[in-house]
């Protein structure tokens, strides 16, 4: 069981297992599509007749224990099977993880989620993605573990006027990001 503060966030030994976890859920194509621009699209509208939203129950579905995983988890808070020796073991029971949590610690993991999305987005953009190359160049250059035609969605999208923008105003806020900054540069 992972146990969680005021805030919703988890605590304790479990607390970096399930990080670590939902990092690699955010990294899983199938479940979160690089070809989505925004997370709040890739979760979902609701469904008019059943008012779910679908994506966003099967990435929870992923994380939530299963009455047959609870052992894996057990093992794994009991035993600190980071050692080299045992990474073979440690991955393939990292794949049947689950966890048994509050559901009031959905939202968080939601967005956690979400975070390690949008990082490993990022990640991709500063390793694989060069702009002074052609976009045939960048849609070629596709990571390993990355769907095809996810990267290609992606590299599209970086490729259009509306996110160079977007990078750009990203860009300036990180140098100045204080408006006041802005406004004695350039003396407005």
């Amino acid at each position: 069981m992972v146990r969680c503060n005021e805030l919703d966030q988890p605590i304790g030994v479990e607390a970096g297992f399930l990080g670590k976890f939902l990092g690699m859920v955010a990294r899983n194509g199938c479940l979160c599509s690089l070809s989505y621009k925004d997370w709040r699209l890739l979760i979902g509208k609701k469904e008019k007749n059943t008012n779910e939203q679908k994506n966003k129950k099967d990435i929870l579905k992923q994380v939530k224990v299963r009455s047959s995983a609870r052992h894996c988890v057990t093992l794994l808070v009991i035993f600190d099977i980071s050692l080299s020796f045992f990474t073979d073991v440690f991955c393939f029971w990292h794949i049947q993880m689950r966890f048994l949590y509050p559901s009031r610690m959905e939202k968080w993991i939601l967005r956690t989620i979400g975070e390690r999305w949008r990082q490993h987005k990022s990640n991709l953009k500063s390793i694989y993605f060069d702009e002074h190359k052609s976009t045939k160049d960048n849609h070629s250059n596709v990571p390993n573990g990355v769907f095809d035609d996810q990267w290609i969605a992606l590299v599209d999208y970086w490729t259009t006027q509306k996110a160079l923008v977007h990078g750009f105003v990203g860009f300036i806020f990180v140098c100045f990001p204080c408006p006041v900054d802005l406004i004695n540069i350039y003396g407005t």
